[in-house]
């Protein structure tokens, strides 16, 4: 009944990602190469509309996805670079499991 009293004047940004940049995210390819003057590994992101590129942070990553999508709104850019920076750990992760120790159990059989 009092709806119109409590509206914002100021249009609200919309809380989600688009599809099809979750869809980029998700296709994504990561690779670990070496370093060139430390040798510690970088991660090489390539993603269908952001092309091939090191992934060396959350800032950086955000502004290359605000070139590709200059519609989202700067939180939306960084919500999207950490939903990037989830998939390179997940990657590098899967990189660093251990072998399952064996068991001392079937070690006299």
């Amino acid at each position: 009944m009092f709806g119109w009293l409590f509206k914002s004047s100021q249009p609200q940004a919309p809380k989600g990602l688009p599809a099809d940049l979750t869809a980029t995210i998700d296709s994504a390819t990561i690779v670990f190469r070496p370093g060139a003057e430390d040798g510690e590994s970088r991660a090489i992101v390539t993603a269908p509309g952001l092309g091939a590129f090191v992934f060396d942070g959350i800032n950086e990553a955000a502004a290359r996805i605000s070139k590709a999508w200059p519609e989202l709104a700067p939180n939306q850019a960084k919500r999207a670079a950490l939903l990037l920076a989830s998939r390179v750990a997940q990657r590098n992760r899967g990189d660093f499991k251990r072998e399952a120790r064996p068991s001392w159990v079937f070690d006299g059989y």
